[in-house]
């Protein structure tokens, strides 16, 4: 069974409006009713922390990091003042505690 994260309304419509782009959609072909797939979540970090993307950058690989410290790095990220990130303020932002801790627990059941 699928681990499954409510978003709120405001962040549903926009998932909406960005799955009903034509590559997107096709991509994620996900319902925008709640509750999404955490799945579905990792797809916008697994740009660049997937292994063969990652390989060679400096960025870490996610799969198969400890959830405590996925959770606590990407709080860090999240936090003003935080660690420094030319991206990862901007994207961790918008996400919610349970959507974090959804995030980490997902990459650490995953082979690294």
């Amino acid at each position: 069974m699928r681990k499954m994260v409510s978003f709120p309304s405001r962040r549903r419509r926009v998932f909406a409006a960005v799955l009903a782009t034509p590559f997107l959609s096709t991509v994620m072909s996900v319902a925008a009713a709640d509750p999404v797939p955490v799945t579905t979540l990792a797809y916008g970090c697994m740009g660049c922390h997937a292994a063969p993307a990652a390989e060679g950058s400096g960025i870490r690989t996610l799969a198969g990091r400890d959830a405590d410290d996925l959770l606590a790095a990407m709080k860090e990220y999240r936090a003003p003042g935080g660690t420094a990130s030319t991206s990862m303020h901007r994207v961790i932002g918008g996400y919610s505690d349970v959507e974090l801790q959804a995030l980490a627990d997902h990459f650490a059941g995953q082979e690294p």
